[in-house]
């Protein structure tokens, strides 16, 4: 576990999205239980943006990591640099052929 761990994510709405930036701070932390061996501090920061096109469509782009930050969350275990994803979402109303009545 880190001895300490600090974190903001301000979310900025927009007409029709968003803007979600995340950073993460975590100290020193120890791999074991005699304090002997230890973990780096590192930082993190991620950002996400959601946009609305016409009434059906939405665009998603997440960025992890973006800074690209070497870090380890166990010993041994290297974590992935930069990653991207890249959606979009189609919002449809299908006829299910019920009827009120």
């Amino acid at each position: 576990m880190p001895i300490h761990t600090i974190g903001v994510s301000p979310d900025i709405p927009r007409k029709t999205g968003s803007l979600l930036i995340s950073g993460h701070y975590e100290t020193l932390r120890f791999t074991d239980t005699g304090n002997i061996t230890k973990l780096d501090s590192y930082f993190l920061m991620n950002i996400t943006v959601n946009q609305k096109f016409g009434g059906n469509f939405t665009v998603f782009a997440a960025g992890r990591n973006i800074l690209n930050t070497s870090y380890e969350s166990f010993d041994g275990y290297p974590m992935p640099g930069f990653t991207a994803t890249l959606a979009l979402k189609i919002n449809c109303d299908i006829p299910t052929g019920k009827t009120d009545t």
